[in-house]
């Protein structure tokens, strides 16, 4: 998908930054924040968050537009700062020059987190058998912090999702995925047990020691010093 973005930072009151990318919108955020982008000499922290999201057929020629029309407001050359008090109004006024689809940060971060989630079901259950199979293994330790981030943030998403759609949307897909999770426990649940079994019958050959066998009460008895205090 292509955007146009349309980002508001608390350290630049009255501008907005007007850009456009290929991935994800919030993924470019976090890279406009990590870099504190501002003006030109700016030296402080920027965190950036989009105000709102145009979806477009071609976001290099869309943006080249929106900053030809714009330019009377930009800050200086070489930025991508406008001056402006109304996102609403700049953001109207940029959908009709580029006949564009406006979505909302929650709509399109929405989308960002659907589009995995088939992958994120089946990596559950990898990951699962990863852990029962692999456990110690390093490609199964970095599955595990992944698979914990995307569940974080997820978790993160539904919580502080504000609109009624938005929490439906959120809740439903935390309900998935943990859904997908117990499903993968429930099924790989025999294939683990069937290991362990394999692991002790191994133990048992090689050793001749017996991991389910009570152990044997102990010959030795308890000495009480005879001697008085």
């Amino acid at each position: 998908m292509e955007y146009i973005y349309i980002a508001k930072s608390k350290s630049f009151p009255g501008m907005v930054k007007i850009g456009r990318t290929d991935r994800p919108v919030e993924q470019r955020m976090d890279e406009l924040s990590e870099g504190d982008y501002g003006t030109s000499g700016f030296s402080g922290d920027s965190e950036w968050e989009a105000v709102s999201i145009i979806k477009v057929e071609n976001n290099e020629t869309a943006e080249a537009i929106i900053h030809s029309h714009f330019d009377n407001l930009r800050v200086e050359d070489g930025r991508e700062l406008f001056y402006c008090d109304n996102p609403e109004e700049i953001t109207e006024e940029a959908v009709s020059l580029v006949e564009g689809t406006l979505l909302t940060a929650d709509i399109v971060d929405s989308l960002n987190l659907f589009t995995p989630l088939s992958i994120a079901a089946s990596a559950t259950g990898i990951l699962i058998v990863a852990q029962t199979f692999f456990p110690k293994n390093t490609n199964t330790v970095k599955a595990e912090k992944f698979m914990t981030n995307w569940r974080k943030r997820l978790e993160n998403k539904s919580m502080d999702a504000k609109t009624t759609p938005s929490k439906i949307f959120y809740g439903t897909l935390k309900k998935s995925f943990y859904f997908s999770e117990l499903m993968a426990t429930i099924l790989l649940l025999p294939l683990a047990e069937k290991r362990n079994k394999m692991q002790k019958e191994e133990i048992k050959r090689k050793y001749d020691v017996d991991l389910d066998e009570k152990p044997k009460k102990s010959l030795w008895k308890e000495v009480k010093p005879t001697w008085k205090e």
